[in-house]
């Protein structure tokens, strides 16, 4: 298992009624890719990110789902690419941001 931290802003702060949430991933019943490396990071795909958030979240995932396909992410304080197939390393320090545009929220 593994912890990533998630800061929440505008209408997914709003959807979620939560301005953070930390959540626990499983690779084996959350169906998500990654391996954890000898220093204790993992690697993981942009668009697992989002399905992280929407599994937590499964009251909301459809709101979510329509507003995720607009909303920019950081890593800590620095932009991600939001190819949903490109890939970062994280490790349990981090912080994702996900950030709706504003005329979202």
């Amino acid at each position: 298992m593994f912890k990533i931290k998630f800061l929440y802003f505008a209408k997914v702060k709003e959807l979620i009624q939560k301005s953070s949430q930390e959540i626990e991933i499983n690779k084996q019943s959350d169906s998500i890719t990654y391996e954890v490396s000898e220093h204790g990071k993992i690697e993981i795909r942009v668009g697992e990110i989002f399905e992280i958030v929407k599994k937590a979240n499964k009251q909301i995932e459809n709101e979510l789902e329509k507003i995720f396909k607009s909303c920019l992410l950081s890593l800590n304080d620095d932009y991600i690419d939001t190819d949903l197939n490109s890939k970062i390393e994280i490790d349990q320090t981090n912080v994702i941001s996900i950030i709706p545009p504003i005329s979202a929220g």
